[in-house]
């Protein structure tokens, strides 16, 4: 009932913004920008369940802004593909038919750095991933070409560094050769894992769990919390903590939908946005190694690499650097950029 309640708001909101489009004096003040006195909706969605800490701050978002915008913007927040996959809600929060959206490559397309922040063995650990990612002139960068499509960035969130879950433990690089691993059908991810010497399977995660459980699959690479929360663990046996990809979402609002606020009301999405992201960045590692302790419990050997084999797995990534020059040239500086950041 709840959920068809929002649609029918989410239609009615689409009736009343295409008919503020003939401009009603009443609703707007001088300068163009929404009246304070207006109460204006916002559809904030992700593609993750309510138990992924990136859905958490969402809600933690939603309740700070009804409060301190006392009840002048009011937040709908729609996770778990409610409003559809990452891809249509990049096309949504373009076309301002969604207001807010956390997203990841999906806009690569218009914004070509915007994948940089998974580059393969780009941050050390946690406390560089959050310096680098907090770092506005790095945030520039990596969302070159937001405007340009008519969004505006927020702040950039974890979701945390990947590892890989397998039918048998590695111990060195060589243990990984010909091992048949379900990456996401990137580019960059199906490079990664082509110059680490397995196999590539790329299959969209819908189907992962009964590749894994038929053996079509020998392994995938997710970061723990998805792991856990897709139950992929019951269906393996060993775990490498590689720590090989950082994979991170950017918060964006429609840029045309942002001007229609209030200098409040935008300088409180703005700080409540920052909030929510710092909450994200707050609960995500400490998940993490929840989940990890979880595994352990559960059966899985757990493996944390040596650094004679973190070596080799990052020295295997040197022709990935090449490939993405080509690709996209001039994120090289971008990427030793992130890696200078002490």
């Amino acid at each position: 009932m709840k959920k068809a309640m929002r649609i029918a708001t989410a239609l009615l909101m689409v009736t009343a913004l295409a008919a503020g489009c003939g401009g009603n004096p009443a609703s707007e003040s001088p300068d163009g920008s929404a009246s304070a006195e207006k109460t204006v909706t916002i559809k904030l969605a992700n593609i993750y369940g309510d138990e992924m800490t990136e859905t958490k701050s969402m809600y933690e978002f939603e309740k700070a802004v009804e409060e301190q915008s006392g009840g002048t913007i009011q937040i709908e927040v729609y996770p778990n593909c409610q409003l559809g996959s990452e891809e249509a809600l990049g096309d949504g929060i373009r076309q301002g038919t969604v207001e807010m959206a956390i997203l990841g490559g999906a806009l690569q397309t218009h914004m070509p750095y915007v994948g940089l922040a998974e580059f393969p063995f780009l941050f050390r650990d946690w406390d560089h991933a959050k310096k680098a990612l907090h770092d506005e002139e790095i945030m520039a960068a990596l969302c070159t070409g937001a405007e340009d499509i008519g969004i505006t960035p927020l702040g950039i969130c974890p979701s945390g560094f990947r590892a890989i879950s397998s039918n048998t433990p590695f111990h060195s690089l060589s243990d990984m050769k010909g091992m048949r691993l379900r990456v996401p059908n990137i580019p960059l991810y199906v490079t990664m894992a082509e110059n680490l010497g397995v196999n590539v399977v790329a299959l969209p995660m819908t189907e992962l769990f009964t590749a894994l459980e038929q053996k079509v699959c020998d392994g995938q690479e997710v970061s723990p919390s998805i792991c856990r929360a897709n139950k992929y663990y019951e269906v393996q046996s060993a775990y490498l903590v590689s720590r090989h990809m950082f994979t991170v979402h950017t918060w964006y609002i429609n840029s045309q939908f942002f001007s229609t606020l209030t200098a409040e009301q935008q300088e409180i999405i703005r700080q409540c946005a920052a909030d929510a992201i710092a909450y994200d960045w707050g609960i995500a590692e400490q998940e993490e190694n929840d989940n990890l302790k979880y595994f352990e419990e559960y059966g899985l050997e757990v493996v944390y690499p040596d650094e004679a084999f973190v070596q080799e797995m990052r020295d295997s990534q040197i022709p990935t650097r090449a490939w993405a020059e080509e690709q996209w040239p001039g994120c090289l500086e971008i990427i030793e950029k992130i890696e200078a950041v002490q």
